[in-house]
């Protein structure tokens, strides 16, 4: 018996591959790690996006608790930085000086803050949100928008005026418009400076007039419910606290702006409000909050973060903000609490209402199809 035998030389080219099938595997190698490194880039980037449409909708909200946030801020500084104190406490004096409320009025800072990066997770967190525009305004205007309804906590108004992200400015071109919110926003330290880098400012009377008279294509926004309005929010219903609501209309008349009524659908479908027993401790405590602080933190819940069922999140709807035709109010040089103007307060309240009635007629099929009822003013 024999036993072949080969060199090394030839036994190692004997078990080295062929070129083609070496050129195969290196190609399927590529392409698998192509392939792998494209799905794990997507999957990075739907991680990213998932994160921060979940800090977006976190941010809205929580955005209720940045003063007291700033509260605790200005304290650590004050307590920690013994050669601060002094700019400090003179700084707070200032905002709550007459002299730093009138500057709110005047104040010309540019809105930085519409453009946070960090809201862009708001639009994606509210798949199919816009902004309906129904009328072109003349930018030599003046406007008063008032928004219906208030919600639990606004966020369409936030996302539509106080972002970029559903484009009002390229919607309504010359348009400057403030929001208005609560006074104590405005009195905190630092809290101030990011309202007034949003764009926003006190509904005072004064602080309102001045705003709208800044210039021409100046316009200011009012949830005009306000907190009361707030304890009626319920999905699929829209009860407007609005009958006995005239201070806007009375204000469009002595400023010589018009009127824009503004419906926020899907904005009541956010958040679920618990329902308290009238003459209860909560219930007791709320509205005491409302009549001392003039406003008030409605108990509700929305959705939890990891489709947990109940939680701080709003529900992801559609924020569909419709903004009306604007409605030309006459001139009246006289004094509106005299007989005469009060006459004309009326009539042009009535107006609105009719306008707002039939801005909702228009949209509500389309945009609240699943509605438990139809709008109300039950005030």
């Amino acid at each position: 018996m024999s036993l072949a035998w080969t060199w090394p030389g030839n036994l190692t080219a004997a078990r080295k591959p062929s070129g083609p099938s070496q050129s195969a595997t290196v190609s399927w190698v590529a392409a698998a790690a192509a392939a792998f490194v494209a799905a794990f880039r997507v999957q990075l980037l739907q991680l990213g996006s998932t994160i921060l449409e979940l800090l977006g909708a976190t941010y809205l909200s929580m955005r209720y608790f940045t003063g007291p946030t700033c509260w605790l801020l200005y304290g650590f500084v004050f307590w920690r930085e013994p050669l601060l104190r002094l700019p400090l406490l003179l700084y707070h004096i200032y905002i709550i000086s007459p002299a730093g409320c009138r500057a709110i009025g005047s104040c010309g800072w540019p809105w930085l803050m519409r453009s946070c990066p960090l809201y862009l997770g708001q639009a994606r967190y509210f798949r199919g949100s816009k902004i309906v525009r129904t009328a072109a305004l003349d930018p030599s205007r003046r406007y008063i928008f008032a928004g219906h309804p208030h919600g639990l906590l606004g966020n369409a108004y936030f996302v539509s005026f106080c972002t970029h992200l559903l484009g009002f400015d390229d919607l309504f071109p010359g348009i400057r418009l403030s929001i208005g919110v609560l006074d104590l926003n405005l009195r905190v330290a630092f809290c101030r400076e990011i309202c007034l880098l949003h764009g926003l400012c006190d509904v005072e009377k004064s602080t309102l007039l001045a705003r709208l008279r800044q210039r021409p294509g100046s316009a200011v926004f009012l949830a005009v419910g306000g907190a009361a309005e707030s304890l009626l929010t319920q999905p699929g219903c829209m009860d407007l606290i609005l009958l006995r609501r005239k201070g806007f209309v009375r204000l469009a008349l002595e400023a010589g702006a018009d009127l824009v009524p503004v419906i926020a659908f899907g904005e009541n479908e956010c958040y679920q409000r618990s329902q308290l027993v009238p003459g209860s401790l909560a219930d007791r405590l709320q509205t005491a909050t409302k009549a001392i602080c003039g406003f008030t933190v409605p108990r509700g819940h929305g959705r939890g973060i990891l489709n947990i069922k109940s939680g701080p999140l709003p529900e992801r709807v559609p924020l569909v903000t419709v903004i009306g035709a604007p409605i030309r109010l006459p001139e009246f040089k006289g004094d509106l609490r005299s007989d005469g103007g009060q006459a004309v307060v009326d009539a042009c309240h009535r107006r609105y209402c009719e306008a707002l009635v039939d801005l909702y007629d228009q949209h509500k099929d389309e945009y609240a199809p699943d509605r438990a009822q139809d709008m109300r003013f039950v005030e």
